[in-house]
């Protein structure tokens, strides 16, 4: 889920896409938002993550067949991960941060209230920040 609202910083960026990052709880809820030009860079910033787990995978797999005697080694299978894996990390070299700016707001934490996501987007909501915002 996420919030889609057009708001300008201070900076003149127009931002769009704005989730939350994180919710921290003390004597107050902080929620972390990350604001995006629009939904595409936070898809592209979700694709990166998800080729770090295969990389990471690709990884696992190679140290467990190079950790085989070198006679029982699949040398076509270390070729193609030694592949994949470098694309992958050539491609997270070329990834920036798609995030334009982050913002934290501070809710009473209400032990008794629902704590999540879903809830503290409805919070946010009722921001002047987010108070037309759409859900997405």
């Amino acid at each position: 889920m996420a919030l889609k609202i057009l708001r300008t910083n201070n900076r003149g960026i127009a931002t769009l896409y704005h989730r939350i990052l994180k919710i921290e709880f003390s004597e107050k809820a902080k929620v972390t938002v990350a604001s995006y030009t629009d939904e595409q860079y936070r898809k592209s910033e979700k694709t990166a993550q998800e080729n770090l787990a295969t990389r990471d995978s690709a990884y696992e797999q190679l140290n467990a067949e190079m950790a085989k005697p070198e006679e029982d080694r699949n040398t076509e299978l270390i070729k193609s991960l030694t592949e994949q894996i470098n694309s992958l990390v050539f491609q997270q070299n070329q990834s920036t941060d798609n995030i334009v700016e982050t913002g934290t707001y501070e809710f009473d934490f209400d032990k008794t209230a629902e704590q999540s996501y879903s809830a503290y987007y409805e919070k946010l909501k009722l921001l002047p920040d987010f108070a037309s915002a759409e859900d997405i």
